[in-house]
C-alpha cells in the first residue's frame, strides 16, 4: 500500500515473504503487508509470514509537509481483531538493521525541518493476539522504531521470542508504547530472549524492553488488569519512563 488507503477484512495472510538481497544489499520489509499510507485490518489472520523486518506487517513512515510546522500526512496502521502467529523477522548479516519485529515493525518517524521529536509514526492494534512469533534480533512480536507510537488495547501477547532483546516488544529510543485494558484484561507474559534453545527457561523471560528515552504508558480501566511479567531497559534506565494513567511509576 503506497500512499493510499487500503482496508482488508477476514483475510488470511499465510506463507508470504520478502527478504533482503545480498547482491544489492536492499532490505525486504513486511512479509505480508508493507504500508506506506493508511492501512486498516479487521478480523485478519497473519501466520507463517517472514521478512527482514516486520515478518507480517511493516508500517512505513510517510510524512508530507505543507510547511515546516504543518504535517499534511503520515502513514497510519489500524489493526483490529487480528491474530498473529508463527511470523518471523530474519536477519541478514550483510545488511544492517534486519531481523526486527517478528510480527509487526513500526518505522521511525520522519523529520524534515529538524522537527523529528514532534512527528511520530502511529500504529493502533486492538483486541488482537500475538503468539509464537520470533525475531532474530529485537522485538519478537513488535518492534517500535525511534519516534514511533504503538497503541495496544485489549491484547494478548504470549510465547514470542527475540534473540537479542524484547521478547514481545522492543521500544527503540524515544518511542512510546501505550497499553490499554478496556473491554478485557491485557496479558503480556511468557515471552523470551536469548538463543532459541533457551526459550522457556526462567532466566530467559523478557516481555518488554525500553531503549533510551522511550516511554511505557499503562491505562487499565476500572475492573481491568494489565499483566506484564518482565520489563527491561536497554543502555540507560534513567532516561525511561513508565506511567500508569499519567502517573509516573518508574
Amino acid at each position: 500500500n503506497n500512499k493510499s488507503s487500503l482496508t482488508t477484512s477476514n483475510v488470511r495472510y499465510e506463507g508470504n515473504y520478502t527478504l533482503s538481497s545480498t547482491n544489492n544489499l536492499t532490505v525486504g520489509n513486511g512479509g505480508a503487508v508493507y504500508n506506506n499510507g493508511v492501512f486498516t485490518s479487521v478480523n485478519d489472520l497473519y501466520t507463517g509470514n517472514y521478512a527482514s523486518n516486520g515478518g507480517a506487517v511493516y508500517s512505513a513512515s510517510n510524512v508530507m509537509y505543507k510547511s515546516a510546522n504543518q504535517v499534511v500526512q503520515n502513514a497510519n496502521t489500524f489493526i483490529k481483531n487480528a491474530t498473529f502467529s508463527y511470523n518471523e523477522a530474519r536477519a541478514n548479516s550483510k545488511v544492517a538493521k534486519t531481523g526486527n519485529g517478528g510480527a509487526v515493525y513500526v518505522q521511525a518517524g520522519s523529520a524534515p525541518y529538524g522537527r523529528q521529536s514532534e512527528v511520530y509514526n502511529h500504529v493502533n492494534i486492538y483486541n488482537s493476539t500475538f503468539t509464537n512469533n520470533k525475531a532474530d534480533v529485537y522485538g519478537g512480536a513488535i518492534y517500535a522504531d525511534q519516534y514511533s507510537i504503538v497503541t495496544l488495547k485489549d491484547v494478548t501477547v504470549t510465547n514470542n521470542g527475540a534473540v537479542q532483546s524484547g521478547g514481545a516488544i522492543f521500544a527503540d529510543a524515544y518511542s512510546i508504547i501505550e497499553i490499554i485494558a478496556k473491554d478485557r484484561d491485557v496479558v503480556i507474559k511468557d515471552n523470551w530472549y536469548g538463543p532459541e534453545v533457551t526459550w522457556g527457561n526462567e532466566n530467559s523471560r523478557n516481555d518488554i524492553t525500553l531503549a533510551y528515552g522511550s516511554q511505557l504508558k499503562l491505562d487499565p480501566y476500572k475492573g481491568r488488569t494489565i499483566t506484564i511479567d518482565y520489563i527491561s531497559t536497554y543502555k540507560d534506565r534513567e532516561s525511561n519512563k513508565i506511567y500508569s494513567k499519567e502517573r509516573r511509576i518508574f
